[in-house]
């Protein structure tokens, strides 16, 4: 069995942004979870839950090592995008308008409309 890790995205375009991480990600199951709820009303806000084996979850922390202890100076987290056909992706992402970027390593990375950060991993998915 694969790993599947659930990841929940805050939203306040939920229709367009299923549509983005469905139709232009290509990620199986998309969901609306709630609204937030506040003290006193609901936000327009909603959680979206994204599952799928394509993702994976990465965060790189960089650490001072003081007397005192550890002090993390920097921490970065962002998805990435294992795509079964990498081509095809970086195709429906520059159709929808989605400005990619170069990362060190080499592979593409972009925001989404969300403000996610994510890295198109050069490894194919094979099933």
């Amino acid at each position: 069995m694969l790993g599947v890790t659930p990841v929940g995205i805050l939203t306040d375009s939920p229709v367009e942004s299923r549509c983005f991480y469905t139709k232009t990600l290509g990620l199986e199951q998309v969901y609306p979870l709630s609204h937030i709820n506040t003290d006193t009303e609901i936000t327009p806000e909603v959680v979206l839950r994204l599952e799928s084996p394509q993702i994976e979850l990465m965060t790189v922390q960089t650490k001072l090592f003081r007397k005192n202890g550890p002090v993390t100076v920097n921490e970065n987290t962002r998805l990435i995008i294992h795509s079964r056909d990498t081509g095809k992706l970086l195709e429906r992402l520059t159709l929808y308008g989605t400005e990619l970027e170069r990362t060190t390593r080499g592979n593409f990375s972009f925001t989404d409309l969300n403000g996610i950060n994510w890295e198109i991993s050069r490894n194919e998915m094979t099933f």
